[in-house]
């Protein structure tokens, strides 16, 4: 039997076999370290341990997770003569994962022809055809450039600010996708990649808006579950909202350069709310932790992974868009075809290769995501193809001549933070530059959520007569709204998720910046004319801010704004009206015992009640493993370290050589999500505990944001240019 392809007449047996061939599927194993060195994805933009979401809401956690847990079967132990299958542990292997080689084998020339001869759009990602063959050459040359570059570029300015700008902002390389982070200078891996950023708490978000039959939270898309912005334990239900590095930059499946996994920190502010009335005005957590997974070459589009997950979740508003082990399947044939190529049995010509390729990618059956994966490949040089990649292959636009990007982005590194000037104001912004007055300082691209009162916090322990849960009383709202702009004829808030912007304080005598509306590319102006009720519908970012020089700056001078008199109107009142909260004179955070060298036991002077001693540690097992009563004991891991901590009673203390450690107790956390938790029962014992895996928090809702009559109020947006359509009060 004999089939036309092109210009070649192939025998049906032959080419079904050789292109079942090229693209048989690698290993699970193969394909779990591959999703652990390109992607890392985890169940939550977040843990192993829970599969929640919330936009980007999917974040790896572990890179090096699968050869801990390897590594880690002789520290293990499951006391009343229990045992758990090594599986448990390991537990990589994707039992979904076929060889489709077999079936393959089968396919007749009929279903060949069918393939290749069908109408495949219903099959197509649904976005922008990410293949631009007029484009493609030149960014071809771009790979090729970044390739043979010496990786010295800018090395020794990269730390001068005052004159390099090292990051942009400007259109995304991924077709639809808005605005995206590029790279001016070269990154080395594991070099921080971004200023430090606010990380600001939102606390039970849903439960505080059951009331409602529907409402909409765009901030959903935007933020991470409480492992990576240091959050766990601050309540039931706790999403991070992380500016910049955590919302800033796009995802693409195995492009994925930036790691934002590291745990965020907090800092002192020197505030106390006995005597303080800005205190829980502003958040003390900061994430510094964003770092080059590779090295990077300037130029280079910066992508986050959000996990994967994040995009399986949303396939009905993204389509099979392909993940990493789809990109791994192709470039797996892509290798095995040139490698058939190098076969002395092989006869086919160049041409002929070609052509089968095509086939190839026509016939595969691996599912949707996969076949996108193929089809998103347009460089018909297969050895190009395998240098650079599957994934690269199909987003060429993602790396750009330097010149490109800073014609068309804006600069984001033009400010840092540290501890502000101002009094009761926490961290603030500070030029990393010189402006003139009519300078650009910074971008502040905008997120909007339609109605300000989806902020507004009730008591949630509040039931009918037959105990069901009712709204309650108000009792304040989310942090999130002191670092919004608002205005008081609207029910409009806008939220900047831009890089460092959202350390700028107060102060209406001496401002050096204000804000404007962007006239930037990609920027929907149009949605001045909107209605609010409109606007809502708009379930994606479109609005920009910029703060502009209002007089000259010199460097490392602090950034103001004037928030705007209704702002400081509403400070005033605040600070006359002051009353320290009951029991806040004997009040000691957290904070305050981080840095002690030696942790108490159970059997020492206790901590306050307010404190939790917590330990770093990696739950291995599901909640139906273990029995009830029984005592599951291990030693600690480097790999606890990339998880939650939890609280913990220390047992003991105890010394190796000159080196202290612990043993510890895992408790059952009545707060966070129910997955992360210790089962009730269970018991959970860890020992060798360096100090390193000991930290302290305050107790779920007892943190400084959490107080009763805390400051809340937005940013104002002046008169002259809040857009009248948007007035709905």
């Amino acid at each position: 039997m004999v089939f036309i392809f092109g210009s070649y007449v192939y025998s049906v047996v032959t080419i079904d076999r050789t292109v079942s061939r090229f693209y048989k599927p690698v290993t699970n194993d193969e394909f779990v370290a591959n999703r652990y060195a390109h992607d890392g994805s985890s169940a939550s933009k977040h843990s192993q341990e829970e599969t929640k979401f919330s936009f980007r809401q999917d974040t790896r956690i572990d890179l090096n997770e699968k050869d801990e847990d390897q590594n880690i079967n002789h520290n293990m132990q499951i006391h009343e003569d229990e045992t758990v299958e090594d599986e448990i542990l390991k537990g990589n292997k994707n039992p979904n994962q076929n060889d489709n080689t077999a079936q393959m084998e089968q396919s007749s020339i009929h279903q060949i022809a069918s393939v290749i001869n069908s109408n495949n759009n219903s099959q197509s990602m649904n976005i922008e055809s990410i293949t631009d063959s007029a484009h493609h050459t030149n960014a071809s040359i771009n790979l090729l450039q970044a390739k043979n570059s010496n990786g010295q570029q800018n090395k020794d300015q990269t730390n001068v600010h005052e004159s390099i700008c090292r990051y942009y902002l400007a259109p995304s390389s991924i077709p639809n996708s808005g605005w995206g982070i590029f790279t001016a200078v070269d990154i080395q891996e594991d070099e921080r990649a971004f200023p430090a950023e606010v990380v600001i708490p939102i606390m039970d978000i849903d439960d505080h808006n059951n009331y409602k039959e529907d409402y909409e939270w765009m901030p959903r898309s935007y933020v991470w579950q409480p492992d990576i912005p240091g959050l766990e334990g601050e309540g039931n239900d706790v999403d991070g909202w992380i500016p910049g590095p955590g919302a800033m930059p796009n995802c693409y499946s195995s492009l994925n350069n930036i790691d934002v996994s590291e745990y965020a920190s907090r800092y002192d502010s020197g505030l106390h709310r006995s005597v303080d009335p800005g205190a829980g005005a502003f958040t003390t957590t900061t994430y510094e932790q964003a770092y080059a997974l590779e090295d990077i070459k300037a130029g280079t589009e910066l992508f986050v992974s959000y996990g994967e997950s994040w995009f399986i979740s949303r396939t009905d508003t993204f389509g099979h868009i392909p993940l990493s082990n789809d990109y791994t399947y192709v470039d797996t044939a892509v290798t095995n075809i040139l490698n058939y190529r190098n076969d002395s049995l092989a006869t086919l010509s160049d041409v002929a290769f070609g052509d089968l390729w095509e086939l190839t990618k026509q016939i595969t059956s691996d599912g949707l995501r996969t076949r996108n994966a193929f089809h998103s490949t347009n460089d018909k040089d297969l050895l190009n193809l395998q240098e650079f990649g599957s994934a690269r292959s199909s987003l060429p636009q993602s790396i750009r001549e330097i010149s490109w990007i800073q014609k068309n982005g804006l600069c984001i590194d033009n400010l840092s933070a540290k501890l502000s000037n101002i009094k009761q104001a926490g961290k603030g912004a500070f030029s990393t530059r010189a402006f003139q007055e009519g300078d650009f300082v910074a971008p502040l691209p905008l997120i909007h959520i339609p109605d300000k009162d989806t902020v507004n916090m009730y008591d949630l322990n509040t039931t009918d007569k037959d105990g069901n849960k009712i709204k309650g009383d108000f009792i304040g709202k989310q942090l999130i709204t002191n670092y919004c702009f608002g205005h008081s004829s609207s029910t409009l808030f806008l939220c900047s998720y831009g890089s460092s912007v959202n350390f700028v304080n107060h102060d209406s005598k001496s401002p050096n910046v204000k804000i404007r509306w962007s006239q930037f590319s990609g920027t929907h102006n149009e949605w001045y004319n909107k209605t609010v009720d409109e606007l809502g519908k708009e379930q994606h970012a479109g609005l920009m801010f910029e703060y502009v020089a209002i007089r000259d700056i010199a460097p490392r001078e602090e950034i103001l704004l004037d928030y705007g008199h209704e702002w400081e109107e509403a400070w005033k009142k605040h600070v006359n009206d002051f009353k320290p909260s009951m029991g806040s004179k004997n009040y000691t955070s957290a904070l305050y015992y981080r840095n002690d060298p030696i942790v108490r036991t159970e059997k020492e002077d206790p901590y306050p009640d307010n404190v939790v001693v917590s330990c770093f540690y990696r739950n291995y097992f599901h909640n139906s493993v273990l029995k009830k009563g029984q005592v599951f004991r291990r030693k600690f891991s480097r790999n606890d370290y990339h998880s939650v901590s939890r609280p913990c009673t220390i047992t003991s203390r105890y010394s190796v050589g000159n080196v202290t450690y612990y043993a510890a107790t895992i408790n059952h956390n009545k707060n966070g999500h129910k997955s992360r938790r210790i089962p009730e029962g269970q018991v959970h014992k860890l020992t060798g505990i360096p100090r390193d895996g000991i930290e302290f928090r305050d107790e779920a809702y007892t943190a400084d944001f959490h107080i009763k009559g805390v400051f809340r109020h937005p940013i104002g947006i002046p008169d002259e240019i809040f857009p009248p359509a948007w007035k709905n009060i």
